[in-house]
């Protein structure tokens, strides 16, 4: 009966949930980022530490309704070269805020080479911005964040360059981001003793991935104590291979673009060797504010548009950042060198039906974490969708950050472990338990809806 009466109780308010966009105004109600002064970054950049908040504005969002305040915040960074940078995170405060204070830095999953199509501009306004169209993801993660008292650092991790899927830059940015949250005052006045986890699915699952992995290097003095992330695509040339000829091509197109964006080494081996209908969808992916980019080249062939085709791809210069790209490599950067191994407790989860980002690496990746010493708990499915399986899994997301929060992480802080069942399916008590009402109104509303051609479809399956 208990469940029953949450069940109704939730249901009520999913009818005035956050609706997920599917057709957008090219402008919004705001001015794009790249017209918006605040994006613009000062010259005083060069002098500021790391996580140093340059401008700061509190803002209205969707999820006021579980936030104290909301500010958004332009703080220092650095750019995966070692140049000095400056992006933009969205910050918020819960209303009843947990004591110590438990923060999750949150990676959204951006997936763009556009500035536009920042994250932090679909705050804002998810109704009218056409940045926010994975809002299903941004939605539910911040509800059950706040509904849990947690603050929450949601960075733009790509960077002013939009540099999309550069695991460098990702890491960078996302770690300083939380550094900008415990330096405003606005939002946390006191963060004696606490304690972050990094969280994110898909695009943003990538960015957390690679911010764990320099959580002990360019994050040293930062407490993070965790990570919980899915759908990580661990090998980008597998991915690349995996999304080309698909309905999902234009991220691979989009991730050219994205990466072009930080290394002009690439770009300048790119552009040459582009098609004219190839520099079309390069220059596409850079400027198009729909950010609808599935539909922009659906089952193209990514290597037609390379002189050369898929055998350039094998070139001394791509293979240097497809190489580099490969998640848990030893790497030395112009920002200092990891070993690739997790430094702090990890639990990751991917669908082995995933249609987007491929599963078959993913195994060999845990595997060879493992060997290393790491302490990974991983968690598969077998017959769910990219998104779906998001939607399937944030029950256990949550229940493993509340847990990791209390000190108890199910023993992954000590050993290696894989299964293969959801803890808290879909629909159970225990699901809605870990990540509120208010989010799981946003899950309810989501049920057989359709985003960037990803559907959502969960059952009550285990």
């Amino acid at each position: 009966m208990r469940f029953l009466t949450v069940a109704v109780a939730v249901a009520s308010l999913a009818a005035g949930a956050i609706a997920v966009p599917v057709q957008l105004d090219a402008r919004g109600l705001y001015p794009l980022p790249t017209d918006d002064p605040f994006y613009q970054i000062p010259t005083s950049v060069r002098s500021a530490a790391n996580g140093q908040v340059l401008k700061s504005r509190q803002i209205s969002t969707a999820y006021d309704v579980l936030s104290q305040s909301t500010y958004q915040v332009q703080y220092k960074t650095t750019g995966a070269l070692g140049e000095a940078d400056a992006t933009v995170a969205t910050l918020f405060a819960p209303k009843v805020p947990s004591s110590p204070p438990k923060i999750m830095l949150l990676m959204a999953p951006v997936d763009s080479a556009n500035p536009n199509c920042e994250v932090s501009y679909g705050t804002r306004d998810p109704t009218s911005s056409p940045a926010l169209y994975d809002a299903a993801t941004v939605g539910v993660d911040i509800l059950a964040a706040l509904s849990n008292g947690w603050y929450v650092a949601m960075p733009d991790h790509e960077g002013s360059k939009a540099a999309f899927i550069s695991g460098v830059t990702e890491a960078l940015a996302g770690l300083d981001g939380l550094r900008a949250l415990l330096n405003f005052r606005q939002i946390l006045p006191d963060s004696t003793g606490y304690k972050a986890i990094i969280h994110g699915y898909s695009g943003g699952g990538h960015a957390s991935a690679w911010a764990t992995q320099f959580a002990r290097t360019y994050g040293k003095g930062v407490n993070i104590i965790a990570g919980c992330y899915g759908g990580v695509p661990v090998d980008l040339l597998a991915t690349l291979q995996k999304l080309n000829k698909s309905f999902f091509a234009s991220f691979a197109i989009s991730a050219l673009a994205g990466m072009s964006n930080q290394y002009p080494e690439l770009k300048q081996w790119l552009l040459p060797r582009l098609y004219p209908n190839g520099t079309a969808a390069y220059q596409s992916a850079k400027t198009d504010n729909t950010c609808n980019i599935a539909a922009a080249q659906p089952f193209v062939d990514v290597y037609s548009y390379i002189k050369g085709g898929e055998a350039a791809i094998s070139e001394p210069i791509p293979t240097k950042y497809f190489d580099m790209g490969k998640l848990g490599q030893p790497l030395s950067t112009d920002v200092g060198s990891i070993s690739g191994v997790l430094p702090v407790p990890v639990f990751q989860y991917h669908s082995a039906s995933d249609e987007i980002v491929p599963y078959p690496p993913v195994p060999g990746y845990v595997a060879n974490q493992c060997s290393r010493g790491a302490h990974l708990q991983f968690s598969t499915t077998a017959v769910s969708e990219h998104l779906t399986a998001y939607i399937e899994y944030i029950g256990d997301t949550f229940i493993f950050m509340k847990n990791a929060f209390d000190g108890n992480f199910g023993g992954t802080d000590k050993a290696c472990s894989t299964v293969q069942t959801i803890i808290a399916p879909i629909f159970s008590p225990a699901y809605i338990a870990a990540i509120g009402p208010e989010a799981y109104a946003k899950v309810l509303s989501l049920q057989g809806s359709t985003i960037q051609g990803m559907k959502i479809n969960p059952s009550a399956r285990a």
